[in-house]
């Protein structure tokens, strides 16, 4: 092989490894979950591990981890919302209470004011509020690995 045919190889494969701008940006995009999403599967992920617990022990596990009391997690369940959705409302009412502790004293006051406006736990209450999105995230995956503990074949799948 001459040196004008290994010159024009090298240009077919470096051409051939070029990605477009738009390849690159879906490529990104495709990899990296949307904020909405993150929160998505970390409630069905917090929902399948917790799903089979008692209740009893699990209500008194979420209040003692969030401050509230059990009647505020109780409340929620009456209306139907699940074990993730719960553990999401809780993170963002404990930071919506740290972030503004002028109207709201206590983490119960703004999970009251969460549930009041029927507001779901998502992308645009972080906005508003101007919360930390990887602190609620953290803090859920957090409390869902302490709920998961109490579920015997849930816990022996979870990290130490």
């Amino acid at each position: 092989m001459n040196l004008s045919a290994a010159y024009r190889l090298a240009l077919v494969i470096a051409a051939a490894a070029v990605v477009t701008p738009a390849q690159a940006r879906t490529h990104r995009c495709a990899k990296k979950p949307t904020y909405a999403q993150q929160l998505q599967g970390l409630g069905r992920r917090i929902d399948d591990d917790t799903g089979r617990l008692p209740r009893e022990p699990h209500i008194e596990a979420l209040a003692e981890d969030y401050h509230v009391p059990i009647t505020a997690i109780e409340d929620l369940r009456a209306k139907g919302k699940g074990w993730g959705d719960i553990t999401l409302r809780l993170s963002f009412a404990e930071a919506l209470s740290a972030k503004d502790r002028a109207h709201f004293d206590t983490v119960s006051d703004a999970l009251d004011e969460i549930n009041r406006r029927s507001l779901a736990p998502g992308a645009a209450l972080a906005k508003e509020y101007r919360l930390n999105r990887n602190h609620i995230l953290d803090r859920s995956e957090r409390s869902r690995a302490a709920m998961a503990r109490l579920n015997p074949s849930v816990a022996k799948n979870l990290p130490n």
